[in-house]
């Protein structure tokens, strides 16, 4: 599809989408939920901070995204860490979407 210069399929409709194999599929959904449940990350982390969890492993890791990715840690991305953001902010425990694994 690259070499189309193809960009984005979009659809758009109003049915479901039928699923070929319903129980191999539920295995699959199943098998993944299990993978996250046991995942520090997306069992622990995610739920407590959210997504703003990723700024301190991007931060530690010396890959946080700054000056359009010339640089991998500052100083001031302590501000936007987790643990201060919590404490700063009132934050509700609400899950990204409605039946969310994570």
């Amino acid at each position: 599809m690259g070499s189309k210069n193809l960009k984005a399929i979009v659809v758009r409709g109003d049915r479901a989408t039928p699923i070929a194999d319903p129980s191999r599929f539920r295995e699959a959904v199943k098998k993944a939920v299990e993978e996250l449940r046991k995942n520090l990350v997306t069992s622990e982390v995610y739920p407590k901070f959210g997504t703003t969890a990723t700024v301190n492993m991007t931060s530690e890791a010396g890959i946080f995204p700054i000056r359009n990715w010339q640089e991998g840690y500052s100083k001031e991305t302590i501000t936007l860490l987790s643990d201060p953001l919590r404490e700063r902010f009132n934050f509700k425990d609400l899950p990204c979407s409605p039946g969310c694994p994570v």
